[in-house]
């Protein structure tokens, strides 16, 4: 069994992917998409992915799923018995509860602020070229650092951003944050 992970080394939605395969000790190769060269809006790639986006795994058995937190989802319930449970029971609803809560914020709250930091300070010069509003940039880091501060709060009542049960939540919330820190890291 190997799986097999469609991306790119600056892609922060693998490497969600990658810390979940790593903890749930999954053997899968990576299969490069140079989304420099624009592989990903090809007409072979979009077969995969209809949005052009990376990441796309592939199940030995031919199955493909694209989108990070669905591709988490379905390893950590798929591996269940095998290395680090990464989803609380679902008898266990209080614990289940704040695992879901925790998603939430992620999805809702966190990510969205951090990939709007992001954004301005690494992709926009990338992508297009254009300069980075410093200005913009250190209002969308106050806002970053505003989210943080929360979960300075939360994390002083429990273990784990998802309750008191490790799971999924530690790779959704370090690759894109670790790329806020590599786009700044005077910051």
């Amino acid at each position: 069994m190997v799986l097999k992970l469609y991306s790119h080394a600056i892609s922060t939605s693998a490497q969600r992917v990658i810390c979940v395969l790593a903890e749930k000790k999954i053997p899968f190769e990576i299969v490069e998409v140079d989304i420099l060269k624009g592989e990903n809006k090809e007409p072979a790639y979009k077969e995969m992915q209809p949005w052009g986006l990376l990441p796309v795994l592939e199940d030995d058995n031919g199955f493909r799923l694209y989108e990070s937190r669905a591709i988490c989802r379905y390893i950590a319930e798929k591996y269940a018995d095998q290395g680090t449970q990464l989803i609380p029971t679902p008898t266990d609803f209080e614990a289940r509860g704040l695992f879901e809560q925790g998603l939430a914020m992620e999805a809702g709250t966190v990510d969205p602020c951090v990939f709007a930091a992001l954004n301005e300070k690494l992709f926009k010069p990338f992508k297009s070229g254009l300069s980075c509003d410093d200005e913009l940039y250190t209002v969308l880091l106050k806002r970053v650092e505003l989210v943080l501060d929360v979960y300075e709060v939360i994390l002083g009542k429990q273990k784990y951003i998802g309750g008191d049960v490790r799971s999924i939540h530690p790779g959704r919330h370090l690759s894109p944050a670790q790329w806020v820190y590599i786009a700044d890291p005077v910051r």
